[in-house]
């Protein structure tokens, strides 16, 4: 198997990004080693954004790795345009599997093996995601919004939440071997994995700057298109301080789970979507044929 490492790095103007280039650096270099130490045959790291010191460049240069450095267009610099960013990899792609990341995302040992083990039939792919501390991090999730339950969740699922009266959309980890809710899923933006062909069918949104949450956007489209796999035998660990996500993630168990299957039996899957966001493209002028036709289909479960 041949992959491209398609990574995103911060621009100047991300406000998001608080460390100094010095920092960035080394967990890019950081990051570059994991991928070597992995022994894989045949692959290919771009590096899109930001600016590289000499060191990073030395070194990489001397490793002899297939690297290349991209600098978008400043307009697009400019204006924090990360949809645009991510889809300018299916051109720079040498190869058919590509794995998208941030430039806090590291792939752990055994990696390789691990998708090795899974093979490469796939279309989209989500790996384990580990916080910096090691716990569980934003993976394998749905997003549910208890509000179009008129303010109320299913009452064997009240047990979740700590504040009944501030119910919101909030992520919901399932089960590992949960495979049967992907057409509800979300993707995490900061790393997955995708066929070239699903990404040059299916592109991320070009006009969603950062933090508009283009990963979802995108997910809403394509999960209905291409089937989501979750890949146990691999796992990547944010290595910044702080967490994958910073909303509370709600833990679905076995017991959760039946629930939510029976409940699906009856039509609830179709509730299963982040009312807010859509609300917020909406309002964004973001707004496609392809979100009308799903939120016309929707809107009568709306609170």
């Amino acid at each position: 198997m041949n992959f491209t490492f398609a990574m995103i790095t911060a621009s100047q103007k991300n406000p998001n990004e608080d460390a100094s280039d010095e920092t960035v650096a080394k967990r890019i270099w950081k990051i570059v080693q994991a991928i070597e130490s992995e022994n894989i045959p045949e692959y290919q790291f771009i590096l899109l954004g930001g600016s590289m010191p000499k060191w990073l460049e030395d070194e990489i240069s001397n490793r002899k790795i297939n690297f290349s450095h991209w600098i978008p267009d400043p307009e697009i610099d400019e204006q924090n345009l990360i949809g645009r960013k991510k889809n300018y990899f299916v051109d720079l792609a040498q190869y058919e599997n590509i794995v998208y990341m941030h430039d806090y995302i590291c792939p752990q040992p055994g990696w390789y093996k691990g998708m090795l083990e899974f093979g490469n039939d796939f279309q989209v792919m989500i790996n384990k995601i580990y916080d910096s501390d090691g716990k569980r991090g934003f993976d394998w999730f749905i997003n549910v919004d208890p509000h179009l339950f008129q303010n109320k969740v299913h009452p064997d699922l009240l047990h979740l939440y700590n504040d009944r009266d501030k119910l919101e959309t909030i992520p919901h980890l399932l089960p590992y071997d949960v495979d049967w809710m992907y057409h509800h899923q979300f993707i995490p933006g900061m790393f997955w994995i995708a066929k070239k062909h699903v990404m040059r069918f299916c592109p991320l949104h070009p006009e969603l700057q950062w933090g508009q949450a283009e990963d979802i956007e995108w997910s809403f489209r394509v999960r209905d298109k291409f089937k989501i796999s979750m890949n146990t035998a691999c796992s990547v660990k944010f290595i910044k301080p702080g967490k994958t996500q910073p909303k509370p993630l709600v833990e679905l168990g076995p017991e959760e789970m039946k629930v939510i299957h029976e409940m699906k039996q009856t039509g609830w899957d179709n509730r299963i979507w982040a009312k807010d966001y859509w609300d917020k493209v909406k309002n964004a002028g973001h707004w496609t044929e392809e979100h009308e036709n799903h939120f016309t289909s929707w809107k009568h479960f709306r609170a």
